[in-house]
């Protein structure tokens, strides 16, 4: 599987690497290229049960990759860099074969270097095709499908489900994904969208309709999630002067449905 995974890995630096030194002959057609990114640190320092002092350094970079071909096409690649040294690497029983761990259905984490304070990990967390004609946009690749309304708890976002205590990870992460949006009109849509991870009961697809209606906006979706049907709503706006949002999803087994328990998140 790694084997497989490093042909990948090499395959993705020589496209990044040519869109790179295509950047001068992008300039003379239609096409663009644009790269952004960031370099952060963290240090992280505590005192366990036996009041030994532990430290702990993560160094953080960040890398967007976002190819115009035509207006109807484009190209977008992330990928984190991270670094870590200290107790922590140490300490922590096979923290290698944790990082190594990829959830999507193409395996695209890696651990370059690794030694026994320290490890080093690259992922690509973004790897999509844009298509947009007129009405319809199509997506296809490890992308993120936010479907939630609120700020911490999303019954409605099935796709990509995040601890919010993460605060090191801004973007969130991906999933290996299929999405087609159609616009009815300006403040409505119809969204379809699959998705299939690493395991055989990690599918998730689903179809959501959203609206505006009496100043608020309005989401109504259904799908099956994992082995689950899945019906839900959510909705955005306004008390007086207070936003008000909400989200509300029920999961109903569908392997045993009439003798299972629904459940109301």
């Amino acid at each position: 599987m790694k084997s497989s995974s490093n042909i990948l890995f090499n395959l993705l630096i020589i496209i990044i690497c040519t869109l790179i030194s295509r950047k001068s002959y992008a300039q003379e057609t239609s096409e663009k290229m644009e790269i952004s990114g960031y370099l952060k640190d963290m240090q992280t320092i505590w005192i366990d049960t036996s009041n030994n002092i532990n430290s702990n350094n993560l160094i953080h970079n960040r890398l967007n990759f976002q190819w115009t071909l035509t207006k109807k096409f484009n190209i977008h690649i992330g990928m984190r860099n991270r670094i870590e040294i200290g107790s922590f690497v140490s300490i922590t029983d096979d923290y290698k074969e944790f990082l190594e761990k990829d959830e999507g259905l193409v395996d695209l984490t890696f651990v370059p270097f690794s030694g026994e304070d320290f490890m080093a990990q690259t992922r690509f967390d973004r790897l999509y095709l844009d298509y947009t004609i007129k009405k319809l946009a199509v997506r296809i690749g490890r992308q993120r499908i936010n479907w939630g309304r609120n700020l911490i708890w999303n019954p409605n976002d099935l796709f990509n489900s995040y601890n919010f205590l993460d605060f090191d990870y801004e973007e969130r992460p991906g999933s290996d994904a299929l999405r087609v949006q159609y616009y009815i009109g300006d403040f409505s849509k119809i969204e379809f969208a699959a998705k299939k991870g690493n395991t055989s009961d990690d599918v998730i697809i689903a179809a959501m309709y959203k609206f505006n209606t009496l100043s608020y906006d309005v989401q109504l979706l259904t799908g099956i999630y994992q082995k689950d049907w899945v019906i839900g709503a959510g909705w955005a706006g306004n008390l007086n002067n207070a936003g008000f949002k909400g989200e509300v999803s029920c999961f109903i087994p569908y392997e045993a449905y009439f003798e299972s328990v629904a459940i109301l998140s």
